[in-house]
């Protein structure tokens, strides 16, 4: 579409005709007539202009194959939940609600697909030395003014993002940025080397100076943008949207701060999608359609490597054995969530080229085997055939605590020490208050802990293997080679296998399961609903509702 101005009076909007037809020649003289504009009469040129523009239209053909065809216009509405008193700025969220709401109005450098590899949305490119990733922005990108976003926005974006709640941990592994050697490529400096950098790249990228307060509505260049209406913010559709086509025209946001509230606005389709990360360890039973979204939030057993029995490789390792990871996930967690026995989602595209094992299920022979070479110092596989060579020769006594505030966790911590009974291993599980769970944790008073961690995209488990991290309580960095093995894999010398071999060799931690959310959607909707890890609305361009019966 090209747009002309005349005397500042009158705007002429024309359609490109086929160059095959002489179109060009038409515009070479609509320029030339526009730039001699104060040596005619206004209404000369005017009529001249309808004229040529009438040839224009004669010359043009029907669109061939280079000829790119306008999407059509949205239409239709749909409604999201939000909450009113918790800010839309994407550096400012802390609920779950509005959380999940940026990637409708932002586009990031890179966005996780269903196996939680980097895909490129804004960045055209890549390139990583062992401390740097230099990434190229691609032009065009437009906002909903037509403004498009440039490597200053991006620098912008990065330091309110590095300092807000839902990005300044994975942010921490980035020490820096800076503009590169050409006006297109951004520079982040790493903290240590990480083959899978790209992955922390998820940011949401905003127009400069337009996201400094809670109560800014930033300008970014989604498929959406925010606007303010007499009845409040809603997001309307962005025509340079730089991904083509989506079906709603508006998406309206109401306010539902309560879970009792979802589920009747489902029910009423006043909303058309409630997300819950299932964080409160409770299901909700609503009148909608449940899609499991991916997450990267690992179960474990936290294990004191200071306590007798403990402190051998071997015996954790049957204690791992001994878990049915597959049952505790049908029943502590109803399902949603993926059992593994792998320290990494075992959904994540780098396992892809590796032989790992991954254990859902228990294995009780392989766990008394372990327990026998425990005791004696020599490996024997017990045979399955003879019942009564699994007699334990000696009983253990553990304690597992856990955190009282998660149905989840408590169910999982009863299921496990049932599973472990299997071996003559009696687990007590003490169920604790928040603040004497973490007491307990941080002072070593506990043999095994269940926890949770968010992980990060790539998958960072220096939160555990690294000295004086969060999360390395019990875990002792001076015997275990893991730490070290892993440090290697990151640093792109030591195969993702070669780590998971050391890992189950030594088992510092015990994984359990990634845990899933779900988001409903009305049954209105009829096409199927696909969420990536950190985009619910992943396919909201093939969203449709269906016709209302009269």
């Amino acid at each position: 579409m090209k747009e002309f101005r005349l005397l500042n009076k009158k705007v002429f909007y024309i359609n490109p005709p086929s160059p095959n037809l002489g179109g060009e020649k038409v515009f070479f003289v609509i320029r030339k007539l526009l730039t001699c504009a104060s040596s005619f009469q206004y209404n000369k040129i005017t009529a001249l202009l309808c004229v040529l523009l009438l040839f224009a239209s004669c010359a043009t053909t029907l669109p061939s194959a280079a000829d790119p065809i306008q999407p059509e216009a949205p239409e239709g509405t749909l409604s999201v939940p939000y909450c009113s008193s918790d800010s839309l700025n994407p550096f400012f969220t802390e609920g779950e609600d509005n959380a999940v709401l940026w990637p409708l109005a932002f586009l990031p450098l890179y966005a996780l697909d269903s196996n939680f590899t980097p895909q490129p949305v804004m960045a055209a490119s890549a390139t990583q030395t062992a401390t740097e990733v230099q990434v190229t922005i691609k032009p065009g990108i437009l906002t909903a003014q037509g403004l498009q976003l440039s490597v200053a926005d991006v620098l912008y974006s990065f330091r309110l993002a590095k300092e807000s709640p839902a990005f300044k941990t994975q942010l921490s592994a980035i020490t820096n940025v800076s503009i590169g050697a050409t006006s297109d490529v951004v520079v982040f400096t790493l903290k240590r080397p990480n083959i899978n950098a790209c992955s922390l790249l998820t940011f949401p990228i905003v127009q400069y100076g337009t996201a400094d307060r809670p109560t800014d509505l930033p300008i970014g260049a989604g498929a959406y943008s925010y606007t303010k209406t007499a009845d409040g913010t809603e997001l309307t559709y962005n025509p340079n949207y730089y991904d083509g086509n989506v079906r709603a025209a508006q998406i309206k946001l109401v306010d539902s701060a309560a879970d009792a509230s979802k589920a009747f606005s489902l029910k009423s389709e006043r909303i058309d999608c409630s997300f819950s990360s299932l964080a409160n360890g409770e299901v909700l039973r609503l009148a909608a359609t449940a899609t499991t979204v991916p997450m990267t939030n690992l179960v474990f057993l936290g294990v004191n490597a200071q306590k007798e029995h403990l402190n051998s490789p071997v015996f954790r390792r049957a204690v791992s054995k001994l878990i049915d990871r597959q049952s505790v996930v049908e029943h502590a967690f109803c399902g949603y969530a993926q059992a593994t026995s792998l320290p990494v989602h075992p959904d994540w595209s780098a396992l892809q080229t590796e032989n790992a094992e991954n254990f859902t299920t228990a294995d009780v022979y392989a766990a008394q085997s372990l327990i026998s070479e425990y005791e004696t110092g020599e490996s024997e596989l017990i045979d399955q055939a003879d019942p009564t060579l699994i007699e334990p020769q000696t009983r253990y006594s553990l304690e597992l605590i856990c955190c009282e505030n998660n149905n989840f966790k408590t169910g999982a911590a009863d299921r496990i020490a049932d599973q472990l009974a299997a071996a003559d291993i009696k687990v007590r599980v003490r169920v604790m208050s928040e603040e004497a769970y973490f007491k307990a944790i941080r002072e070593g008073n506990y043999d095994l802990y269940l926890g949770e961690v968010k992980l990060t995209a790539d998958m960072n488990l220096s939160v555990f293997l690294f000295p004086g991290n969060p999360l390395g309580w019990g875990i002792d960095n001076e015997k275990d080679t893991t730490n070290a093995v892993w440090e290697s894999y990151c640093a792109g010398v030591t195969p993702l296998g070669e780590f998971l071999q050391a890992f189950a060799a030594e088992m510092p931690f015990i994984p359990i399961c990634y845990r899933q959310g779900i988001f409903y959607t009305s049954r209105s909707l009829v096409n199927e609903v696909i969420c990536t890890p950190d985009n619910l609305f992943n396919n909201i361009d093939e969203w449709e509702k269906a016709d209302k019966e009269d």
